[in-house]
C-alpha cells in the first residue's frame, strides 16, 4: 500500500530553499513530507522526567524555575506534546467521584476530557496518593470504576494513576455503555489545540489525539485486557455492538476535523502485538484505519498511531495498514522488535517510525560505552529512512537528561540523514 504524503505547505511552513539550519518542526514536515532534512528530527517527551525531578525535588539546579520548554530548548531537543481535540460531554449521565465513601463531585450531563475514565480531571489529581471511585449513573443503570495514586506512582512523575476495575463487569453492563455512547456529544478544543501550537513554535511538534481507536479502546479502558478477550467469546454481539457505536462516534469526529488545519491526527493506541495479534489487526485494526486514512486523506492530514508496545509479531500487518505515522516505535532491548526488521517493514512501506530510541539505554545499567555504540549504529541505521527520532516511550524518571542532550549532540554532528 502506498502511504500518504501530499502534505499541504502553508505560507510560512518551510522555504523551499533549505536555511543552513531548519527548525525541528521544520526537520519534522521535511520527513512526513518524504523530503530531506538537514539533520534527523530528534522530538520526544521529556514531561514524566520533568515531573519525577519536581516530585522528588531532584530537578538539576540549571532547570530550577525555568519554563519547562526551555529545558527541551536547552537540551536541543524537539517538544513533542499530546493534546486531545475533543472533550466529551456525557449527556443523560450523572458522574459522582467517591473518596473514602464520601462524595467529592457530583455532576449531571459532565464533559470530561475521557471517558470511561476522565483521567487529565482535577478530581483525579497526579501530585497526591489517592483512591477514587467514579460512577455514571444513567436511566438504564450505573457503571463504575475505581482508580488508584499511589505514592511510588506520584514520584515516578506518570501523567494518571492506575485502573483497578473497567466499567463492564457483566455482560448487561454492555447495554448501559451502549446508551452512553449513543448519547454523547463533542466538544471542540481546537482553539486549545492551535495555542499549543503556538507556544511550541519551531521547536517541536504538538501530537492532536483522538483517543483510541474502538477494538483497543474496549481492550484497554472499557473491559480490561482478559476480561475483553473472555467477551469476545461469551457475547460477541454485544461486542460488536459496541465496536460499531465507538467506530461510528469516531467517524463523526474525524468529519468534524474539516475545521481544523494541521498535519497529523493521533490515536493513543498503545498497541502490543502480544495483545492485537496478527489476526485482531487484520480483522479488527487494518479496516478502520484504511477508512480512518481515507478521510483524513481527504483533509491533506496524515494517520498517526501510539504504538509503544512490542510490534515484532505485527510488523507485516501495521506496514500493510493504511498507517502513515507509528508513533513511539519502541525497539529491542527494550522490545523484542528489531529495529532492522521495522525499518524494511514500514519505512519499507512509506510508514514513518517516530521513537526508536529506547529508554532503557538512557538509563545507568547501561554503560557509556554501549549506550555510544548504540546510538552511533542506531543513526547508521536510519540514516535515509523515513524517520522522526524519539526516545520511546518517553523519558522515563530514572533516565540520564545527560544522555539525552548526547543524543541531540550526536545527531547535529551527525550531518545530513538522507544524502
Amino acid at each position: 500500500m502506498v502511504k500518504y504524503r501530499a502534505l499541504k505547505l502553508e505560507a510560512g511552513m518551510m522555504s523551499t530553499s533549505q536555511p543552513v539550519k531548519m527548525s525541528m518542526y521544520d526537520r519534522t514536515i521535511a520527513v512526513l513530507r518524504g523530503e530531506k532534512p538537514d539533520r534527523i528530527p530528534f522530538v520526544t517527551r521529556l514531561d514524566l522526567w520533568i515531573n519525577n525531578r519536581i516530585n522528588t525535588g531532584t530537578m538539576p539546579e540549571r532547570y530550577q524555575g525555568i519554563p519547562q520548554y526551555d529545558i527541551y530548548r536547552d537540551l536541543g531537543v524537539g517538544i513533542e506534546v499530546y493534546l486531545p481535540l475533543f472533550e466529551i460531554r456525557l449527556n443523560g449521565v450523572e458522574m459522582i467521584f467517591r473518596r473514602n465513601n464520601e462524595v467529592v463531585l457530583h455532576e449531571h450531563d459532565p464533559v470530561v476530557d475521557d471517558f470511561p475514565v476522565p483521567w487529565a480531571h482535577p478530581m483525579l489529581p497526579i501530585t497526591e496518593p489517592h483512591d477514587t471511585h467514579v460512577e455514571f449513573i444513567t436511566r438504564l443503570g450505573t457503571l463504575s470504576t475505581d482508580i488508584r495514586m499511589t505514592q511510588g506512582l506520584v514520584e515516578e512523575g506518570v501523567s494518571y494513576g492506575v485502573m483497578t476495575n473497567h466499567v463492564i463487569k457483566q455482560e448487561s453492563d454492555c447495554r448501559i455503555m451502549e446508551h452512553i455512547l449513543e448519547n454523547l456529544g463533542f466538544v471542540d478544543r481546537f482553539d486549545q489545540v492551535r495555542r499549543k501550537i503556538d507556544e511550541v513554535g519551531e521547536d517541536g511538534f504538538v501530537l492532536p489525539g483522538m483517543g483510541r481507536s474502538p477494538f483497543q479502546k474496549l481492550l484497554l479502558d472499557i473491559f480490561g485486557e482478559v476480561p475483553f478477550f473472555y467477551a469476545m467469546a461469551d457475547m460477541p454481539e454485544a461486542v460488536d455492538r459496541l465496536l460499531a457505536l465507538l467506530d461510528e462516534r469516531i467517524d463523526a469526529a474525524l468529519m468534524r476535523l474539516k475545521a481544523f488545519d494541521y498535519p497529523l491526527i493521533t490515536f493513543d493506541e498503545n498497541i502490543d502485538g502480544f495483545m492485537t495479534n496478527p489476526r485482531f489487526m487484520k480483522r479488527y485494526i487494518q479496516p478502520r484505519y484504511e477508512k480512518y486514512a481515507d478521510i483524513l486523506h481527504s483533509q491533506n492530514k496524515l494517520l498517526c498511531a501510539h504504538t509503544d508496545g512490542d510490534l515484532s509479531r505485527i510488523l507485516r500487518e501495521l506496514g500493510a495498514s493504511a498507517l502513515d505515522i507509528a508513533e513511539s516505535f519502541t525497539p529491542a532491548p527494550q522490545t523484542k522488535c528489531d529495529l532492522n526488521e521495522a525499518l524494511e517493514h514500514l519505512c519499507g512501506n512509506n510508514l514513518t517510525i517516530w521513537g526508536a530510541i529506547p529508554s532503557i539505554i538512557l538509563e545507568d545499567t547501561t554503560t557509556d560505552t554501549r549506550f555510544e555504540a548504540y546510538m552511533e549504529n542506531l543513526l547508521g541505521a536510519v540514516s535515509g529512512k523515513s524517520v522522526i527520532l524519539g526516545v520511546a516511550d518517553l523519558v522515563m524518571g530514572n533516565n540520564s537528561i545527560t544522555r539525552v542532550k548526547r543524543i541531540a549532540e550526536m545527531i547535529e554532528a551527525h550531518g545530513e540523514p538522507m544524502s
